[in-house]
C-alpha cells in the first residue's frame, strides 16, 4: 500500500506452521514533514500568546504546516486501518501487528487514532529496562548529522523573517529535534482481547557497540520477544 512517494505500508499474512494460526503483519513508514508537531505547535502558541513573535503571518504558516503534517499521518493511518478491516473480514486472523517508523510520539493525535482503533502499543505492556528511545541524536551519529538541515517547508517559511528571528527558530527547532524520543513502535491487536499475553519483552537493536562501531540507521529498531512458558 503506497501512501505517497516515500510513505508506505507492507502487509503480510504470517502463519504459524504448528498451530496454523495466522497474523496480519504490517511494516510501514508514515509521512515525516516538520517533526515533533505537538512539541513545536505548543511552543509557537505560547510564543504567540506572550507576544514574542513579530511575524504573525509566518508563524501561522508554520502552525498550518504542522497541522497538515499531522492530518496527513492520520489519513494514512485511516487508509491502512480500513484495509486491515477489509482483510480481517475476508480471513481468519488471531491478531494484527503493526510496526515501523511512525514519525509521531506517544499521546499525539495519530497515536490516539491507533488506540481508538483497538491497537495497543506493546511498549506499555512489555517488560523492558528504562526508556527505549528509538530516535536519539546523542547516541546515534547518523541521526545527529540529520538535524543540521531544516525541513524544506520550515526553511521556506522562515526565509522572509528577520535574520535574528530566523536564527531563534532554527535554534529552537534543532534543540527540539535533538531530544531523544520514541517514534518507532510495535502496535498489536488480538482478535480475542482476553487471550493471555504470556511474557513480552521489548528492547532496542541497532545501537552502536564495540563490534558495529557505528549505527546502521538514523533510527534504532524495536524488538519484541514473546514467550508462552511464563518465564519472564
Amino acid at each position: 500500500m503506497q501512501f505517497s512517494e516515500l510513505c508506505y505500508a507492507l502487509i503480510a499474512e504470517v502463519e504459524n506452521p504448528a498451530s496454523h494460526r495466522k497474523l496480519l503483519v504490517v511494516s510501514l513508514h508514515l509521512h515525516s514533514g516538520i517533526e515533533r508537531d505537538e512539541y513545536f505547535t505548543q511552543r509557537l502558541l505560547v510564543a504567540q500568546s506572550e507576544g514574542r513573535i513579530q511575524d504573525q503571518a509566518s508563524a501561522q504558516q508554520i502552525l498550518n504546516a504542522l497541522a497538515e503534517d499531522q492530518q496527513q499521518r492520520v489519513q494514512e493511518l485511516r487508509t491502512l486501518l480500513a484495509e486491515l478491516k477489509r482483510l480481517q473480514a475476508a480471513g481468519s486472523y488471531v491478531g494484527i501487528l503493526i510496526g515501523g517508523d511512525f514519525n509521531f510520539e506517544p499521546d499525539s493525535p495519530e497515536y490516539r487514532e491507533l488506540q481508538e482503533a483497538g491497537l495497543r502499543d506493546t511498549y506499555t505492556v512489555a517488560r523492558r529496562t528504562g526508556e527505549l528511545h528509538t530516535y536519539d541524536p546523542r547516541l546515534n551519529p547518523v541521526a545527529r548529522q540529520e538535524e543540521i538541515e531544516l525541513p524544506p517547508t520550515l526553511a521556506s517559511v522562515i526565509q522572509r523573517m528577520p535574520e535574528d528571528q530566523q536564527q531563534r527558530i532554527k535554534d529552537g527547532y534543532r534543540r527540539g529535534v535533538s531530544q531523544a524520543r520514541r517514534i518507532d513502535f510495535l502496535f498489536m491487536m488480538l482478535a480475542d482481547p482476553a487471550h493471555p499475553l504470556g511474557c513480552l519483552r521489548q528492547e532496542l537493536f541497532g545501537r552502536p557497540n564495540a563490534v558495529t562501531l557505528g549505527a546502521g540507521s538514523d533510527h534504532f529498531g524495536v524488538l519484541d520477544t514473546y514467550t508462552t512458558d511464563g518465564n519472564c
